[in-house]
């Protein structure tokens, strides 16, 4: 997996440090150091997700390209065993019938491994979007996280305000 995989989990670490600094000091050490524990677990599952989806799309690609090109070989050697049977024949006709059989044939296997090239493009495609919707969704849970964190702390100083 490339380093660009992780740049959207580092630029929202990024953020949410930001955010960390500018609450830091109105925050006691045990706050802090939950804080920080919540950052390093959201990221670690993050990257750790992210790796484990891109390990399934590599092991589906390969599954899919070897199934690709057992079936372009097949058809190929099918080929050339018809050009074998042409070269050998007697009948004009047998061998005209022959080339528009291989003709046919190859026109369909080039068919057939651009169709498979294309459904494992479509899978590629939708596991892409499988983690943009994952990563929009840690996204929403981290701004929820943030927004309770500052609820609970207006609450402290209200509270703390009271008993003064």
């Amino acid at each position: 997996m490339s380093n660009d995989d992780d740049e959207p989990f580092e630029n929202l670490m990024k953020e949410i440090d930001k955010l960390f600094e500018e609450a830091a000091p109105k925050m006691n050490e045990n706050q802090q150091e939950k804080l920080k524990s919540v950052q390093r677990s959201i990221l670690k599952v993050s990257i750790d997700e992210n790796r484990k989806l891109q390990k399934e799309a590599d092991k589906e690609i390969a599954t899919a390209a070897t199934r690709q090109d057992a079936v372009f070989n097949e058809e190929m050697e099918e080929i050339e065993k018809f050009l074998s049977d042409i070269r050998n024949a007697d009948k004009l006709q047998l061998v005209e019938l022959k080339l528009d059989q291989m003709h046919l044939r190859r026109r369909h296997a080039v068919a057939t491994k651009l169709l498979n090239e294309a459904i494992v493009k479509r899978a590629k495609m939708s596991l892409i979007n499988e983690r943009l919707i994952k990563r929009k969704q840690e996204k929403e849970d981290i701004a929820k996280l943030e927004r309770d964190l500052l609820e609970h702390r207006l609450q402290t100083r209200i509270t703390l305000k009271l008993k003064l």
